[in-house]
């Protein structure tokens, strides 16, 4: 999220290695990434065990068995998921030390989603996440199948063709929606994102009431409606990080547990990618993690396959820090005298890289989509999510690395290679650029996708005439005309002024499920950005 975060995990990693010394609570490879609660095991147990009417009389007898996630939770007070919530009934997001299970709910009866339970549990075996509704008919509990087709609209790209859900959670540290939606502090940034971001006062304008008031309506909630409401009254007055520390709320802790279980599902798709791709990427990955996230490719062909990417927000050319020159004379003593040798700078020739850089530039560049691989909405580019795709509160070295050696491990070719030897091979495979664009190109032609339709094509199907004769409250708009379509974006009456900006924020970061467009699954980045553009430049 702009410098502030930018800056934040730039200290952390420069501050790792006293962090790990000190064996610091923060430190990230405290998570044990292969260990499996077995709490979704329990789970089905007591559902199969227990009578259970209502959502509240399972979350008294889970209380019961697992009290830990009623003080591991946070809060959403503007839920863009299938249960509605707001400031006074918020949604809560109960999680486990790992959190391999993940359960909500929200508080209201009024509010969409109230009679069910909704359930995220990550599979430690296969290295995927699993979405369920646990629903309450005829007064018994009965989890539906794994990732109904109304959990992937949301949690799966629409470019994917198999099912690989993932979490929809914003990186550091801004999560819109949620009680600590600035870095975990109600107060401390609100003013400075407000005057830093320049923020869009119609476009916006539920960001910025909400970033003002959160603060109190949180207040209002533990004071009114938690200690008296039977589902709320379950959890403690304050929450717990993993460390057993309590804590206001919990935004930076959760992402760092969904991080680790995301990072082993990421090393598991770039396992699976076309066996071509594969042994492309695998040695420049392989050496990536095992010599200190180090990228050996020649600078020249790094920048030609950034510029492949298509998105290129988040692909970066590594900077490569040029020494401060010295002077040519020299103090000696009160004196100067002409210092004979010249000062030559040193230009390290590779440059440690994130993970995001990594993954963008070797399969973005071939054609293989990364849209859902990280957990951001990527909505609008990086304007309120870290410009690191996989960006945490703590450095995300030790898990990224421990997830990549644990899956590629597998490959006989790989396994028990030292860095030095994977350094020699990246280095050999990336040095040519001739060689590396014939390899590129051959591989784009072969993972080409097919096109996804136009996303105005799905804006027509819903609002031409005919649809608005069956369904009032879809109204008409002429987005198979575009003279017309025009006249009618600059009308005014909307609730966000003109339909043009009302189109935008429905597309936009700030839309709930109800308000989001168009329905039916959340398009790519790119459908997005390439209907808006058509829409502006009418």
């Amino acid at each position: 999220m702009g410098k502030l975060s930018l800056g934040v995990l730039v200290l952390l990693g420069v501050f790792y290695t006293f962090i790990s010394r000190a064996d610091d609570t923060y430190a990230l490879a405290k998570y044990n990434p292969q260990k499996d609660s077995q709490d979704f095991l329990h789970l089905k147990n007591v559902i199969e065990q227990t009578d259970l009417a209502a959502p509240e009389d399972f979350l008294a007898e889970w209380k019961k068995l697992k009290p830990e996630y009623f003080s591991n939770y946070v809060l959403g007070y503007r839920s863009r998921s299938l249960q509605k919530s707001s400031a006074s009934h918020p949604r809560a997001l109960m999680f486990n030390k790992n959190a391999d299970l993940v359960i909500s709910f929200n508080g209201n009866n009024e509010h969409k989603g109230f009679n069910n339970l909704e359930l995220m549990h990550f599979n430690h075996d296969s290295k995927t996440f699993e979405f369920f509704e646990m629903s309450f008919l005829k007064g018994k509990a009965q989890l539906s199948d794994p990732n109904p087709k109304k959990c992937l609209a949301c949690h799966q790209s629409l470019s994917r063709t198999n099912t690989d859900p993932r979490p929809n959670w914003e990186p550091y540290n801004t999560w819109l929606g949620f009680y600590g939606s600035l870095d975990d502090s109600t107060d401390l940034f609100k003013n400075s994102f407000i005057r830093d971001f320049k923020l869009d006062p119609v476009l916006d304008e539920v960001l910025i009431n909400e970033i003002k008031n959160e603060t109190q309506w949180l207040k209002d909630f533990r004071q009114e409606h938690q200690s008296t409401h039977p589902r709320y009254g379950l959890l403690s007055g304050s929450t717990t990080n993993q460390y057993g520390q309590e804590q206001a709320t919990l935004n930076g802790d959760l992402t760092n547990r969904l991080a680790v279980l995301n990072f082993k599902r990421v090393a598991r798709l770039i396992s699976s990618t076309p066996p071509d791709v594969y042994r492309f990427a695998k040695w420049a990955i392989w050496s990536h993690a095992q010599c200190g996230m180090t990228l050996y490719v020649k600078e020249d062909v790094y920048k030609w396959l950034y510029e492949q990417v298509p998105n290129q927000d988040y692909a970066r050319i590594p900077k490569r820090t040029l020494h401060i020159p010295a002077p040519t004379t020299h103090s000696l003593m009160g004196g100067e005298i002409n210092s004979p040798v010249p000062y030559i700078p040193v230009v390290p020739m590779y440059k440690t890289v994130h993970a995001t850089d990594m993954i963008n530039i070797l399969f973005e560049s071939v054609g293989i989509s990364t849209e859902d691989w990280s957990m951001d909405f990527k909505t609008d580019g990086a304007r309120f999510a870290a410009f690191e795709r996989f960006g945490l509160t703590n450095d995300p070295r030790p898990a990224w690395v421990e997830a990549i050696k644990h899956e590629l491990s597998k490959d006989s070719e790989l396994a028990n290679t030292t860095c030095e030897d994977a350094k020699t091979k990246t280095i050999a495979q990336f040095s040519d650029l001739k060689k590396v664009k014939t390899q590129v190109q051959a591989l784009r032609a072969q993972n080409l996708a097919t096109p996804l339709p136009a996303l105005i094509d799905r804006c027509t199907n819903c609002h031409n005439s005919a649809i608005r004769s069956r369904r009032e409250d879809t109204p008409t708009i002429p987005f198979d005309d575009p003279e017309e379509l025009k006249i009618i974006l600059q009308k005014t009456g909307y609730k966000r002024g003109t339909l043009l900006n009302e189109i935008r924020f429905r597309m936009g970061p700030h839309a709930t499920e109800e308000e989001q467009m168009p329905k039916g699954g959340v398009p790519t980045s790119q459908q997005k950005e390439d209907l808006l553009n058509y829409l502006e430049t009418l």
